[in-house]
């Protein structure tokens, strides 16, 4: 009778163990692999993930794409988000179904283009991408963040919606209108004044974390 009891209380003690494990890991999905052309790995923890299509990608990852690779992820909030190649970008928090609903990414280098999800929509402060140069807010948008033309410098571009706040240490300015953008060469140096990126950039821009 005893040992039968012991078993029980074992079994018990697994399957909430599991249960837990499981609620722990659903906690800090981010997102979903979309799309993956040539090679993209995730690394948390000093572990290193090879990512597919299906593969959960998680806060705290470090998602990295190689050369000519592309990564797509769809977020928790219906956030789109798509890497170009050799780029470095970190899910610092995704937190989404609660009252402190809040979104901190950065991109190390390379480039990312995006739509953001319900958590921006809601939230006009609640989602952020943190570069070298600037902090970058998205306000329920479609824009893109990253290096171009080998200058060291970065570029953020507001495609539509609600508008980018782009700001650092020496100014900030708000890119409100379609299609136009502007340039941070140095954290102590004020963003450059909105100019339009219609035509040759934009598609430039777009190229750069397409999928070909």
């Amino acid at each position: 009778m005893i040992m039968k009891r012991l078993s029980f209380l074992l079994f018990c003690f697994v399957v909430l163990g599991t249960f837990a494990a499981k609620a722990a890991l659903e906690e800090n999905v981010a997102g979903t692999v979309k799309h993956v052309t040539g090679a993209a790995l995730a690394v948390q923890n000093a572990e290193t993930r090879q990512l597919k299509v299906g593969d959960p990608v998680m806060i705290g990852d470090i998602l990295s794409t190689g050369s000519d690779s592309r990564l797509e992820i769809t977020m928790v909030d219906d956030g789109k988000f798509k890497l170009g190649a050799k780029t470095s970008f970190v899910v610092v928090d995704y937190t989404f179904g609660t009252k402190n609903d809040n979104v901190v990414m950065e991109l190390l280098n390379g480039a990312m283009d995006g739509v953001s999800g319900q958590i921006a929509k809601t939230n006009p402060d609640g989602m952020k991408v943190l570069t070298r140069s600037a902090t970058i807010g998205i306000r329920g948008t479609k824009f893109f963040v990253g290096e171009m033309n080998g200058d060291g410098h970065i570029h953020v571009a507001h495609w539509s919606g609600g508008g980018v706040h782009v700001k650092n240490y020496a100014g900030e300015v708000f890119l409100k209108d379609e299609g136009v953008g502007t340039i941070i060469e140095h954290h102590n140096k004020k963003p450059r004044e909105p100019e339009s990126w219609v035509g040759k950039k934009h598609k430039r821009a777009k190229a750069m974390t397409d999928h070909s």
